[in-house]
């Protein structure tokens, strides 16, 4: 499948869909993350692998 390739800006994007990301840690292919959100003021979400629930990411949202 070739990729779609876009122009944003000065940017360049590539999608590609026949790709499946792997997880860092156990390396099961990751179809869906798990996200735990916590925060009150903020929103502070911490994305996991569902197989071995290792933290893959972090990302925090501030009004």
């Amino acid at each position: 499948m070739a990729p779609e390739t876009s122009k944003i800006g000065d940017e360049m994007k590539t999608e590609r869909k026949d790709i499946q990301p792997r997880c860092p840690h156990c390396e099961a292919r990751i179809k869906e993350l798990v996200v735990v959100k916590n925060g009150w003021f903020a929103d502070h979400r911490v994305y996991c692998c569902p197989e071995c629930e290792k933290i893959i990411g972090i990302s925090s949202n501030f009004p």
